[in-house]
């Protein structure tokens, strides 16, 4: 996403797993977090039912969530909506390495 100019996750570069793992866990690094950028995350339950929940409704605190708190059971994360900013691509290539 850094080539490409998108700002906001770059913190992330390096950190092992999935979109949906850094949901359950929160995952972050350099005082930011999932939370910081998530805007919508998408969940299916066993039967098919689909929600969609903010940061504020999974509970996202350091290195934590209602998944890793067990609020949240026998769901997945389908799919997340993220809030990034345009930036300067080269700039932020730098920024990763």
């Amino acid at each position: 996403m850094a080539a490409q100019g998108y700002a906001g996750i770059e913190w992330a570069c390096g950190i092992p797993g999935s979109l949906g793992g850094a949901v359950v866990s929160n995952a972050g690094a350099y005082d930011l977090s999932l939370r910081d950028v998530l805007k919508i995350a998408r969940l299916s339950d066993a039967s098919g039912n689909v929600s969609e929940m903010t940061a504020n409704d999974l509970r996202l605190t350091y290195r934590n969530s209602g998944f890793t708190r067990g609020d949240i059971r026998d769901k997945i994360v389908l799919s997340v909506d993220l809030q990034l900013q345009q930036g300067d691509a080269t700039a932020l290539k730098a920024r990763v390495r």
